[in-house]
């Protein structure tokens, strides 16, 4: 009985191993017609406008925005943004950290509330 469950595992691993392997092929256009892109104006998805008001196509100097002389103002918005997501990740990170245990110190501790 248990090498047939074996058996049966390990059949099904391989199946799944492998039935992923397939190869996607595209049909190509004939080379005798031509394609032609389009000029009309696209709109812009929700992305592309986030991407334009924090200029996403700016680069930002990591020592500016991290060294010594630190001026994240002169810094594109997307940097900004990030810069200030850290520091709150990292203020709820010590916070989590010393809630957390005291919380359940209070719950589970010699003394019970």
């Amino acid at each position: 009985m248990r090498i047939r469950k074996a058996a049966i595992a390990g059949a099904t691993a391989l199946a799944v191993a492998f039935s992923g392997a397939s190869i996607a092929t595209a049909a190509e256009a004939p080379s005798d017609q031509n394609t032609t892109s389009s000029n009309q104006t696209e709109n812009k998805g929700g992305s592309s406008k986030i991407g334009d008001a924090l200029d996403a196509d700016t680069n930002a100097d990591g020592r500016k925005v991290f060294g010594q002389d630190a001026d994240v103002s002169s810094q594109p918005a997307w940097a900004q943004a990030l810069y200030g997501i850290g520091i709150a990740s990292a203020v709820v990170t010590v916070i989590g950290g010393l809630v957390g245990p005291a919380l359940n110190f209070i719950k589970f501790g010699p003394i019970k509330f």
